[in-house]
């Protein structure tokens, strides 16, 4: 079921990212979904536009299970003033 939910929301997030909406949600969700890659990458997005600060992004639990990952990590770094 929370599978399910994620799936439909991460639909709804593209859809609000085609009508220029922000990429935070939608890393978050693919985050969630255990996809890595494409979590980054829309993570790296909203990084660059400045949609949170690194410090929510360190906090938020959307992002535990990427928390040892060396790309996550290394994203982290690359914003860390």
């Amino acid at each position: 079921m929370a599978n399910q939910t994620l799936q439909k929301a991460l639909v709804v997030s593209q859809k609000c990212i085609e009508l220029g909406g922000n990429y935070y949600n939608l890393a978050c969700c693919y985050a969630l979904l255990g996809q890595e890659e494409e979590a980054l990458l829309n993570l790296e997005k909203s990084l660059e536009n400045q949609e949170e600060d690194l410090a929510f992004v360190e906090k938020d639990s959307d992002w535990d299970s990427l928390r040892s990952s060396e790309a996550f990590i290394k994203l982290l770094d690359k914003y860390r003033k």
